[in-house]
Formats: C-alpha cells, sequence, structure tokens
C-alpha cells in the first residue's frame, strides 16, 4: 500500500507536463506571422509608435506586445479602429480583437484570409530621447492567441522614422464615378509600402479579406492610415471614411505600387453630378499628410443600361513612370479586392492604381521604351479589347557646377517619343535652391520635330538637392473632354 502511495505521489507530480502535452497546446507556433514597428519624436515631450503585426490565417484574436524598459515617468496610451480593444501599461500593450467575422469550426479550417493588427500608442515623458532610444536598441516580442492558445510568436525591432514633411506622395483616383457605383481610390506612400513590403514577405500570394471598412473617423484613425472622401456643392454633406484594405500580389506584378494603402468604398446614391470632392489623408501617426480638391474626378450620372464590357480609348501619350488613364466598361466584381482584373500592356498583366466602373488609372512602367504601346483588357469569359498610346520619356541635361557656384545655366529638356509639339508643366519643387525662368510652377510647350526640346533658364540660390518635375498639361481623362 505504501508503494502504491508513493506512486500515486509521483504520478501525480508529472501529470500537469504530461497533461499539457496530449491535450492539444502548442510547445511552439502553428502558423506564420510578422509584425512592424515604427516609432517617431513628436512636439510635447511624445513619442509616437505605429505597430502593425500580420499573421497567415483568421485565427488570432489577441496580440500580446512586450516592451522594452521604459522611464518609470511614463505616460502610455494606446488607441486602435473600432474592432480592436487595447490596453496597455509599461511592460505590455495587449490587442484583443473583436470577434465580427471570425468562425469557430472544429477541426479549424484552412484559409487564405490574414489576421490584421495595426495600432498605435503615444508614449510621454520629461525625456523623450530615452524612449525612442530603448525601443530601438532591442528587438520586441510578439505573441499572437487564438481563444487564449498561443500559435503565434517572435520578434520585430522597431524603426526610427524622421518627422518631415509628404511632399512627394500623391492621391490616385479614377477619372470618373456614378452614384451607387463601387471605386477605389490609392495613396503613394512610400513609408507604407516599406511597412507592408517587409510584413507581407513571409506569405506574398495572399489577398487581404474583400470586406469595406466604413467605421474610422478621420483624426482619430490608430494603426492604419486613414482616408476621408466629402461630396458635395458647398462640401457641408458630411464625409465617407475608409480604413485601408491591403492587396498583396504576386511577385512578377510589373508595378511596384503594390503595396499601397487602397481605399474601396460605394459612392453615396444622393450624389449629384458637378458635386465637389475634397479627400483627406491621415498616416498611421495620425498626423494629416495631404488634404485637397480632386479635381480630376468627374461625377457622371448613373448608367440606366447595362454596357459590354471592353475597353474604349484610353490617354494619347503617357511618361514612363508616371499614370495614364484608360475608359471602357470594367468589370467591377474584382474591385472588392482593390483592382480590375484583365488589364495588360502588350500582354503583361497590370494593376490599376484606382479604377470604377469607367475608367481606370494606371502606371506606366519605367522599362517601357518610347513610342506606340498596347493596351488590352479581358474579361472573364469576354473578348478582348485592345487600344493604342505613346510612352514617351525625358532626357535632360543641365550643368550642376554651375548651379553650385550660384551662376546661371540651362535646363534642357528632349522629349523622346514624338515629333509632336506638347504642353509641358513644369514644377519647381525646391525654390529655395534653384530658381527656374517662369516661376515655380509653368506651363511650356515643347519646340516639335525631331529633337523636340524645352529650355529654362536655372540659377542657384543655395547648396542643396533640387527637384524639377514634369508632367503633360492635358485633361487626365480623355473619356472627360
Amino acid at each position: 500500500m505504501k508503494i502504491y502511495f508513493r506512486c500515486f505521489l509521483i504520478l501525480s507530480f508529472f501529470l500537469p507536463p504530461l497533461y499539457s502535452v496530449y491535450s492539444g497546446l502548442p510547445k511552439t507556433p502553428i502558423i506564420t506571422g510578422s509584425c512592424r514597428g515604427l516609432a517617431r519624436e513628436q512636439a510635447g515631450r511624445k513619442v509616437s509608435l505605429a505597430i502593425s503585426c500580420i499573421t497567415e490565417r483568421d485565427i488570432v484574436d489577441k496580440m500580446i506586445i512586450r516592451l522594452p524598459d521604459l522611464p518609470r515617468d511614463l505616460n502610455l496610451q494606446c488607441t486602435s479602429n473600432s474592432n480592436l480593444n487595447i490596453r496597455g501599461d509599461r511592460k505590455e500593450i495587449i490587442a484583443i480583437r473583436g470577434r465580427t467575422g471570425l468562425t469557430e469550426t472544429n477541426p479549424a479550417p484552412v484559409s487564405t484570409w490574414s489576421t490584421e493588427f495595426g495600432f498605435s500608442c503615444d508614449f510621454t515623458s520629461k525625456n523623450t530621447g530615452d524612449i525612442l532610444k530603448n525601443m530601438t536598441r532591442q528587438p520586441i516580442q510578439y505573441r499572437g492567441y487564438s481563444s487564449n492558445r498561443r500559435v503565434s510568436n517572435g520578434t520585430f525591432n522597431v524603426e526610427p522614422i524622421p518627422n518631415t514633411p509628404w511632399d512627394s506622395g500623391r492621391i490616385y483616383s479614377p477619372g470618373q464615378i456614378s452614384p451607387g457605383s463601387r471605386f477605389v481610390v490609392s495613396v503613394d506612400d512610400e513609408l507604407e509600402r516599406k511597412i507592408m513590403s517587409n510584413l507581407t514577405e513571409d506569405f506574398p500570394e495572399e489577398e487581404a479579406n474583400g470586406e469595406l471598412r466604413e467605421s474610422l473617423t478621420l483624426g482619430e484613425n490608430t494603426g492604419y492610415p486613414a482616408l476621408k472622401m466629402t461630396f458635395g456643392q458647398n462640401l457641408d454633406s458630411g464625409g465617407l471614411n475608409w480604413k485601408p484594405m491591403q492587396r498583396y500580389f504576386p511577385d512578377n506584378v510589373p508595378i511596384d505600387f503594390s503595396q499601397n494603402p487602397i481605399f474601396v468604398g460605394t459612392v453615396p446614391e444622393n450624389i449629384n453630378p458637378g458635386y465637389k470632392i475634397r479627400v483627406s489623408y491621415t498616416d498611421r501617426f495620425r498626423e494629416k499628410m495631404y488634404e485637397n480638391f480632386l479635381d480630376d474626378v468627374r461625377i457622371i450620372p448613373k448608367p440606366e443600361t447595362s454596357c459590354t464590357f471592353s475597353v474604349s480609348e484610353c490617354s494619347k501619350y503617357a511618361f514612363a513612370g508616371q499614370t495614364f488613364c484608360a475608359c471602357g466598361c470594367f468589370d467591377t466584381q474584382d474591385l472588392a479586392f482593390g483592382y480590375i482584373a484583365g488589364l495588360s500592356i502588350d500582354g503583361r498583366p497590370v494593376y490599376p492604381l484606382a479604377s470604377s466602373g469607367t475608367t481606370a488609372t494606371l502606371f506606366v512602367p519605367a522599362g517601357l521604351t518610347p513610342g506606340e504601346h498596347t493596351l488590352t483588357y479581358t474579361p472573364k469569359n469576354g473578348i478582348p479589347t485592345s487600344v493604342k498610346f505613346i510612352v514617351l520619356k525625358v532626357n535632360g541635361t543641365i550643368d550642376q557646377n554651375k548651379l553650385k557656384t550660384g551662376e546661371a545655366t540651362d535646363l534642357r529638356l528632349q522629349i523622346l517619343g514624338t515629333d509632336e509639339k506638347l504642353p509641358i508643366e513644369l514644377t519647381n519643387r525646391t525654390p529655395a535652391v534653384v530658381t527656374v525662368d517662369g516661376g515655380v510652377v509653368q506651363t511650356i510647350d515643347s519646340s516639335g520635330g525631331a529633337n523636340n526640346m524645352i529650355n529654362r533658364g536655372v540659377k542657384g540660390t543655395q547648396q542643396g538637392n533640387f527637384n524639377i518635375t514634369y508632367k503633360l498639361s492635358v485633361p487626365p481623362c480623355p473619356c472627360n473632354n
């Protein structure tokens, strides 16, 4: 009896470890995930930290971020989109995902959808330099849970981001939209592309969930960029807000904008032709980066009848590395995922940066040679249609040595691809560094002919890099003429 009793004590001592093995709790993660952190020192003794995590399956409902050692006087406030409950202290940030859209089955289904956690935190202390230094000098741990079971973990490094103005980005919008129709807008945000390219490198062929997310309010977005569009005669009709829906393309996509923030929405039914459209863009640090009118977008009446899927026309000219507009009747079924399928240039697939049922804004690959090229649209179970356009390139020369010494010199631009005279808009993005004859923004006709030149006097005013951009000064969409 004593022997049995001792054996029982030994068995009971080892029972918990044995039970944990056979209860299904994994010792190692079962799904792939990755996190990315960016930190920016703000005014008012504050450091803002933006964190994005993504896992390969849609089962993670809680993410715990283990913070490094931080000052004792730290004041931490974390916020996120409406689908996350965030709480944090000096040791951990806990993000709990809302159960909306999650399905519980046994066994768990194999899913191609991913789980995204995006949130930001503000750290306030007497010495923001110490906060930034501690955050960036050592890896930060993360753990992902599904129904309180750890399914993913790892580490990531926080990258310090300078607080610089957003002067090179832009909003890509379709040329036309109509009441009740779905459309896609994207934003050229270099910082956001960098974030998403690192997050998706482990599983690049996944597509994000096509759910429309319209619950975000401008100025309170957290963890994600936000876009607000306002429609109206006097712009007092209220706004529509979208959280971006990221799209992930295969590696062979011939453009490098596939990680831009993508916004998908539906035009309100009560919007009339002639209404103005104003757009605001706020980055993941809750800083408004852009606000302006979308003068190139035309609101057209709602179509009364259906149309045959086809491309009917496009911009006659387009500079390599810039955008052009295509018009037609496009299948909007795929717009929930942020793109129109079936478009190609010279047989190579292209994906619009912005689109609607009647227009698509496309990027011209920088490697295309000057001259005529073919845009083809092949709808599902449809007949291919094609249109022609001409790709332009610019050869530019300037005497930089004269600029450095403050002497005047000539900027010479040769237009390749056509001998036709073209109106070119020049913009001096660095007027403090150089001055350009004719003003900061000006439109000049090229000479035409075999050389097809533009000449402008330029003078350096101080040391530094200069930036002068060019584009065609023509209506962007031929179907709006």
